[in-house]
């Protein structure tokens, strides 16, 4: 046990030099293209000019709510943000009772680096953070029966719709609709068909949709054409544009595949490596979690596919991507550990098997 926190808070001192280097880097060597959102969430803390209830609107508002210092610079609330949620993450990896393997360090230094650059500034990001940090709360408090965690989490994800970006509806539809048919393969087939499980998401997912687009004719066309629109004003060095003209399903099927398998952006820059390396981690630790499924691991992946479903519509550009998934970083870590204790359970079922 003491090799184990003794490892942990060499892990913890190595993440506060790691803050302190990013912030280095990140006012040292980033354009001020970077600091975009940034500079206009400080101007409507100020004065806000946003229509009443969108989502930049709500972020600037829940910043002057927290602004008991007074802060007035980006860099002073980048700072602040940093040292507050630094503080937060590290805790919540100290508390894991593993030690963790060397693929999980790489895991948790890749995400935290990700976190400092893109996240623990003034932005957007923080507040899904904070949304995300409260269910993965739910999902690990042992006191709480699954249907009171399911209906919990689903209520955070109504008022996240609501409140802050109408989208999450998705998500929400999709975690509920993956954990029926995962609790199914709990029961039934431990080893679980992943083409079919995608298949029966994706077919009820386009039904909706389509049963959408006569209920709620106008949503339904601003969904389609989320990404084209995101994608003419964004202008972004890593955008994801349509490939096939007029034609949703496709071009949703597509842009899931090229979201989860990232390697054309190596074709643009070898520089983009780090990000494609983090994106297969993600990804590849998924489709494992998802191919056994048990009550340790059924919420998180039901969780990550309601995710999912949600970015394969709306994210315009990898780097939107990346920054969005590094805050669900603890929920692929707890899947990294699931599954490493499978294997090594499996490892010695097998020995023991031998050895007879």
């Amino acid at each position: 046990m003491k090799s184990i926190n003794r490892n942990k808070m060499l892990l913890v001192i190595l993440l506060l030099f790691l803050a302190v280097f990013c912030k280095f880097f990140q006012y040292t060597f980033l354009s001020e293209k970077y600091f975009s959102d940034s500079t206009y969430i400080l101007g409507l803390i100020a004065n806000n000019i946003e229509p009443k209830g969108t989502a930049f609107w709500v972020t600037a508002e829940f910043y002057k709510l927290i602004n008991f210092l007074n802060i007035s610079t980006i860099q002073s609330w980048s700072i602040f943000l940093t040292v507050i949620f630094t503080f937060i993450t590290t805790m919540l990896l100290y508390k894991k009772k593993d030690k963790y393997s060397l693929l999980e360090c790489i895991f948790i230094v890749l995400s935290f680096s990700l976190l400092n650059i893109f996240v623990f500034n003034l932005s957007k990001d923080i507040i899904q953070l904070i949304i995300f940090i409260i269910i993965y709360y739910l999902i690990d408090n042992k006191k709480l029966t699954t249907n009171k965690k399911i209906a919990y989490i689903s209520i955070v994800l109504i008022l996240e719709s609501i409140f802050f970006r109408l989208y999450y509806f998705i998500v929400l539809f999709g975690f509920v609709l993956s954990y029926i048919f995962l609790n199914k393969y709990t029961k039934k087939i431990k080893d679980s068909s992943l083409i079919s499980f995608f298949i029966k998401i994706l077919v009820i997912f386009f039904l909706v949709l389509s049963l959408s687009s006569i209920i709620f004719p106008t949503r339904y066309l601003q969904l389609i054409n989320a990404r084209d629109v995101i994608t003419t004003i964004l202008s972004a060095n890593t955008e994801i544009r349509n490939l096939i003209p007029n034609s949703y399903i496709i071009n949703y099927i597509v842009n899931g595949v090229r979201i989860l398998f990232p390697v054309e952006l190596l074709f643009k820059s070898i520089y983009y490596l780090p990000f494609v390396v983090y994106q297969l981690m993600i990804t590849i630790v998924y489709f494992n979690s998802t191919k056994k499924i048990n009550k340790s691991n059924i919420l998180l992946v039901s969780l990550l596919t309601g995710y999912n479903l949600g970015s394969f519509v709306f994210e315009p550009d990898f780097g939107s991507i990346i920054r969005h998934e590094s805050v669900l970083f603890m929920f692929y870590l707890d899947l990294f550990i699931i599954n490493r204790k499978r294997r090594n359970i499996n490892e010695i079922k097998k020995n023991m098997y031998n050895d007879n």
